[in-house]
C-alpha cells in the first residue's frame, strides 16, 4: 500500500535532553529550523529563544521518572543533560533513559560526551562521562567526544568571564597542556551528520590543532581587552586551596575545581582528523571563533 502524502510529510522527531543549556538549546534550534519536531527535555522550561514552531518542551529531572510521552513518535535521542559532581546520578539516568529508549523502539541513541573520558580518567567528570560512553555503545548507540565548546555560553563563557573580572589564572607545571576546541555550530553539524547517516560507534570532534593552555587564556583576554594574570601553583597546594573555596562556596574565585585540575593534569591531544574527514568537516580554529565571537558583541 502507498503511502500518503500525510504521512510521508510528517516531520521526524527527536528528543534532546538539556535542552535549556548552551549546547542542547542550540541543537533544538538547530534541528527545529531543519524541520524536525524536538521534544526539548528539561528541568526548567528554555529561555523563549529556544521555545518556538517545532520546539514542545518537556519537564526532565535526572532523579525523575520518564515521562513515556517524551518518547513519542521520536527517531533519535540526543543526550546532553548532566549534573555536575554526581556520578552515581548521571550513570543510572543514561541507563533508564536508554532502557525506555528501547522500550519506545527508538532507533539512534546519541550522547554527547568529552575528550576527558577515557579508561582509568583521573577526574570523575573524565569517568562519568567514559562510563556512560560505555552504555550508549552496548546499546549500538554513538558517541560524540567533544573538544572544549567554544561560543557564547557553556564554560568558556565562564572563563572569559573569569578573566574579564581581573581573576588571576592558577597554572599547572609549565603551561603548556594541550586545550582542543570545537566552535558550537561545528559541533552541532557533526551530531546532524550523526543522525542523518545513522552512524554507531565513537566519534572526536575537536579542531586538530591543539593550543597550550598559557595560549589559550591570553588569547582570550586579549578579546576582552585585557591581559591574562598567571599564578604558578603547585598542584598540592592548588588542591587544597580548591577544597577550602569549595568549603567556603568560593568557587567564582578561580575557573577551576578540584576535579577539572586532576583532568587539566592529564590532558593530552587526541586527534581527530579521522573523524573529521569522515564527516567532511573542517572546524573553524580557536582565533577565528574567538574573532566572530568578539565582532558579534
Amino acid at each position: 500500500m502507498a503511502e500518503s502524502p500525510n504521512r510521508r510529510s510528517r516531520p521526524k522527531r527527536v528528543v534532546i535532553t538539556g535542552a535549556s543549556g548552551f549546547i542542547g538549546g542550540e541543537l533544538a534550534r538547530s534541528f527545529a529550523a531543519q524541520g524536525w519536531h524536538v521534544h526539548a527535555l528539561a528541568r526548567e522550561r528554555p529561555r523563549p529563544a529556544i521555545a518556538g514552531g517545532g520546539i514542545t518542551f518537556m519537564r526532565y529531572a535526572l532523579e525523575e521518572p520518564l515521562r513515556l510521552d517524551s518518547f513519542a513518535g521520536a527517531a533519535a535521542i540526543i543526550h546532553c543533560a548532566f549534573a555536575r559532581n554526581n556520578y552515581v546520578l548521571n550513570v543510572a539516568a543514561a541507563e533508564r533513559l536508554l532502557a525506555a529508549s528501547r522500550v519506545a523502539g527508538i532507533a539512534q541513541n546519541v550522547f554527547l560526551s568529552s575528550l576527558s573520558a577515557r579508561e582509568g580518567a583521573r577526574s570523575e567528570y573524565g569517568r562519568q562521562k567514559y562510563d556512560i560512553e560505555r552504555l550508549f555503545l552496548i546499546y549500538g548507540g554513538a558517541v560524540v567526544r567533544a573538544g572544549l565548546v567554544v561560543g557564547d555560553g557553556g564554560l568558556f563563557a565562564s572563563m572569559r568571564a573569569h578573566v574579564r573580572a581581573g581573576w588571576p589564572v592558577p597554572v599547572i607545571g609549565d603551561g603548556r597542556q594541550p586545550i582542543q576546541i570545537i566552535a558550537l555550530p561545528d559541533l552541532v553539524r557533526a551530531i546532524e551528520i550523526v543522525l542523518a547517516r545513522e552512524l554507531r560507534g565513537c566519534y572526536i570532534v575537536a579542531h586538530p590543532d591543539a593550543i597550550a593552555y598559557r595560549e589559550f587564556y591570553r588569547a582570550v583576554a586579549a578579546s576582552v581587552g585585557t591581559s591574562a594574570r598567571f599564578v604558578r601553583v603547585p598542584y598540592s597546594a592548588l588542591s587544597v586551596a580548591l577544597f577550602v573555596a569549595e568549603k567556603l562556596r568560593l568557587e567564582g574565585a578561580l575557573p577551576v575545581n578540584r576535579d577539572t585540575v586532576r583532568g587539566l593534569r592529564a590532558m593530552t591531544y587526541v586527534d581527530p582528523r579521522g573523524d573529521l574527514a569522515r564527516f567532511a568537516l573542517a572546524p573553524k580554529n580557536f582565533f577565528e571563533v574567538l574573532q566572530e565571537l568578539s565582532v558579534s558583541r
